[in-house]
């Protein structure tokens, strides 16, 4: 019979109290996947989505207001090079106060699609998403209080064990040399032989 060292039994308590923690912050974790997904869509779609389509609304009037600008410019320079109306050289300030704008608007139409992608994504995705956490948080649930349980009959046991008292007769059964474990072994795993 081999030995186990008991010098520190309550190892098996300590090894209970952090998978007792580890399983509440799994089931903190699990359990809250579909509120968090609920709340992202929630969040996209009363928050995210009117912003964006606010901004695109008022980049793509600026870039309109901006292009106006420019064209009106343009005009200008060409009437300026056939000798008619004020001198202007160029419309380079209308042409990059254009393409400034033209980019603030395509920009806002890029964030309109990825909110509108995510949503459909989370429309998708997100239902059977929260049904698997929840079927795992249920199952971890399980799991963990049958191992707790069990380690806390384990505890049980060994503490019972100590508290017995130690006879002769135990003590002189567990003298070194006597346990068929403490015997020579071969390379093999069998009984060494002696030759």
């Amino acid at each position: 019979m081999s030995g186990v060292d008991l010098a520190r039994h309550d190892v098996i308590r300590d090894f209970r109290a952090q998978l007792a923690r580890f399983l509440h912050a799994g089931a903190t974790a699990l359990g809250g996947a579909g509120g968090e997904l609920h709340r992202v869509r929630d969040w996209l779609w009363s928050v995210q989505r009117p912003y964006w389509r606010n901004q695109l609304r008022h980049r793509h009037e600026a870039y309109v207001v901006a292009r106006r600008a420019w064209l009106d410019a343009e005009v200008e320079v060409r009437q300026a090079a056939g000798g008619r109306g004020a001198r202007r050289q160029d419309a380079t300030e209308e042409r990059f106060a254009m393409e400034r704008a033209r980019r603030a608007r395509d920009q806002a139409e890029e964030r309109v699609a990825t909110v509108r992608a995510w949503l459909a994504r989370l429309e998708r995705d997100g239902a059977p998403l929260a049904h698997a956490c929840q079927g795992h948080d249920l199952a971890l649930a399980r799991a963990g209080a049958q191992a707790l349980a069990q380690l806390e009959r384990l505890a049980a046991h060994v503490d019972a064990y100590l508290a017995l008292p130690a006879s002769a007769a135990d003590v002189a059964r567990a003298a070194p040399g006597d346990d068929p474990d403490d015997a020579p072994v071969d390379g093999r795993g069998g009984p060494a032989c002696a030759s």
